[in-house]
């Protein structure tokens, strides 16, 4: 099974692709790396950094991937082989899946290279997976609609801003990922956005789509979308 995992060069969430990696690589899944513009893929300051017993609520990164340790350093390996969107084959993966954080708001959901390819993948059949920040790229891709999808929520967004707890290089925020999903007709129910503020490892699986709140949901997102490719869902 090939996976096309894309990745922001302005700031991506570092368990979101981590974790997404680790699982995809234990199912085994062959997975190609590739960035909007081609540039290294960078990740978010804040989402690296050691934080004990707050990485088990998305803050900061676990150590056990943290980029010291060695699963953390067999995931950072495989940045190095990125590639740009624009030369990406659709017809060649099963699964897209895009990993969050911020940084994905300024180059990876408004890039028109990566809409232009969810809509190959998508009219084929593929499974399109994503978490956090970045599920409002399907929005923005024109084939939301009608679908139930989850991701960051805006309060939680709201409330990371009080807290001082958006890197200063992702400031301001261009736009909500929750509101952006809405407006361009994905189905987001009241019961899946108090699910989604309150519980980090939320997931929804709708044929094409499965889509995760954050951090917490990468690794079950990509559990799900194997799956799914597979026909077991």
């Amino acid at each position: 099974m090939n996976i096309a995992v894309i990745l922001s060069e302005k700031g991506f969430h570092w368990e979101e692709y981590a974790a997404a990696y680790l699982e995809f690589a234990r199912l085994g899944a062959d997975v190609e790396i590739f960035t909007p513009a081609g540039g290294f893929p960078s990740p978010d300051p804040y989402s690296v950094r050691k934080t004990g017993v707050f990485s088990r609520l998305g803050f900061g990164v676990p150590g056990e991937i943290a980029l010291d340790a060695p699963a953390g350093k067999r995931a950072a390996k495989t940045l190095e082989m990125k590639r740009p969107v624009a030369g990406m084959d659709p017809h060649r993966f099963d699964v897209l899946y895009l990993a969050g954080g911020h940084g994905c708001l300024f180059d990876l959901n408004v890039n028109r290279d990566l809409h232009e390819k969810i809509r190959k993948m998508h009219a084929k059949g593929s499974v399109l997976s994503g978490v956090c920040h970045a599920t409002s790229t399907f929005a923005l891709a024109g084939v939301a609609g009608g679908k139930k999808l989850t991701g960051f929520p805006e309060g939680l967004d709201k409330l990371l801003l009080f807290l001082g707890l958006v890197h200063e290089d992702l400031l301001p925020i261009p736009f909500s990922n929750e509101k952006t999903l809405e407006e361009h007709g994905a189905v987001m129910t009241s019961e899946d956005k108090v699910k989604g503020f309150f519980y980090p490892g939320y997931a929804l699986a709708e044929r094409p789509f499965v889509t995760g709140v954050g951090p917490k949901a990468a690794r079950r997102v990509a559990e799900l979308a194997v799956r799914m490719a597979q026909g077991e869902i």
